[in-house]
């Protein structure tokens, strides 16, 4: 069947290519990964201010998304948490060389 309105199947494709990762992503995980790769080296607790989340559910996606997800699982390894320098309690967070690989490869999506 055609393609009946472009933009929003370049969205789908953005979709598609974070499943790559992890199949069942939920969509608090995309948006978390959207607001990082928007604000990179930002401090959880500017996230959390930001998107509304609870600490706990903040916690949850930015595990989903670094190397390790809760529950000894696997995370998806595109960004990491670093100690903040002026606040050791405290994580920015950051998105790694493969969260900047996935972020090109979106451009390129939302640009084609």
């Amino acid at each position: 069947m055609a393609i009946t309105d472009g933009e929003i199947e370049r969205l789908r494709r953005v979709i598609d290519v974070l499943r790559l990762f992890d199949r069942e992503v939920p969509a608090q995980v995309v948006s978390t990964f959207f607001y990082i790769a928007s604000h990179d080296g930002c401090p959880i607790s500017q996230l959390v201010k930001a998107i509304g989340y609870s600490s706990s559910s903040a916690s949850r996606c930015t595990d989903w998304l670094s190397d390790y997800h809760r529950l000894g699982k696997p995370g998806m390894g595109l960004i990491v948490k670093k100690k903040d320098n002026l606040d050791q309690r405290s994580r920015t967070l950051h998105l790694t060389p493969k969260g900047e690989m996935v972020i090109n490869q979106i451009k390129d999506i939302l640009n084609g």
